[in-house]
């Protein structure tokens, strides 16, 4: 959006100066083409609040039905005074919340990014859902302020602690139900495609179960062993959750029987 002389002129008499200009028409088409994505079983659309949380513009989301990630206690509570409902607000932070018990007890979903958040969530809230974030090992971005995955990142619980991490939620009964992985604004695909190989790793030690979701379809779901049954793996070693995708999605998507829903995902925990 750019404004002319005349527009800005106007701006500046009626609001005084300095003052933000937003294009609302342009937020909405974004949000609205973001929520258009397809999905196979369900699909919350989280907006990053840090990225701008003017007022307007949260309850303009809030309309439209996106959901939040807060990603500090003022975003939290900014994004309740602007009417989002507690259930649609998720904390993911490095600094430890001091308003936890507040926020979580009032419904907010809470997402641990160490081991030190996750112990403290499992002993205050045993038995809860948790979503952990973890730092697959490598990141993308043109500097370090811009890179959050990798050795140089905090961002996350590290990789090779994620046994640590999976003793706690064992410790607490939490039922893990959602990974976390963010590593940075960076353009280069050749990255992505590799941390995408990493998180697929992460997902064969953490879960139990597994979706496999092929342009907005469900094809597959069910234990690793019951989705490497039927596949070939190399002589001497396991089929990985790679290789089980690959196989799925390699014929036509299109021929394959469409799941209704993923029954486990509301299951409580064996």
């Amino acid at each position: 959006m750019s404004l002319t002389s005349v527009e800005a002129q106007h701006v500046r008499e009626r609001f005084g100066t300095p003052c933000y200009v937003y294009d609302r028409a342009a937020l909405e088409a974004a949000a609205r083409a973001a929520l258009g994505f397809p999905h196979a079983f369900g699909f919350t659309l989280r907006y990053a609040m840090k990225a701008n949380p003017n007022l307007a513009i949260l309850k303009l989301f809030r309309d439209l039905g996106l959901h939040l990630d807060a990603s500090s206690d003022p975003e939290v509570e900014r994004a309740l005074r602007a009417g989002f409902p507690p259930g649609h607000v998720q904390l993911t932070s490095q600094v430890p919340s001091r308003r936890l018990e507040e926020f979580v007890g009032r419904g907010v979903i809470y997402n641990a990014c160490s081991l030190h958040q996750l112990d403290r969530y499992g002993r205050t809230f045993p038995g809860h859902d948790v979503t952990i974030r973890v730092n697959p090992g490598l990141g993308s971005g043109s500097t370090k302020r811009t890179n959050t995955g990798g050795p140089a990142s905090s961002f996350g619980i590290w990789h090779a602690y994620l046994d640590d991490a999976k003793t706690l939620a064992a410790r607490h009964r939490l039922p893990i139900r959602g990974l976390h992985t963010h590593i940075g604004s960076g353009a280069d695909p050749a990255v992505w495609t590799r941390v995408a190989h990493l998180v697929l790793e992460i997902v064969e030690r953490l879960c139990s179960h597994v979706a496999v979701i092929h342009r907005g379809r469900l094809v597959a779901q069910g234990s690793l062993e019951e989705l490497r049954a039927g596949i070939a793996a190399p002589e001497g070693s396991t089929t990985t959750l790679e290789q089980i995708f690959l196989s799925l999605v390699g014929g036509d998507p299109a021929a394959r029987p469409s799941l209704e829903e993923l029954s486990w995902l509301t299951e409580s925990p064996r």
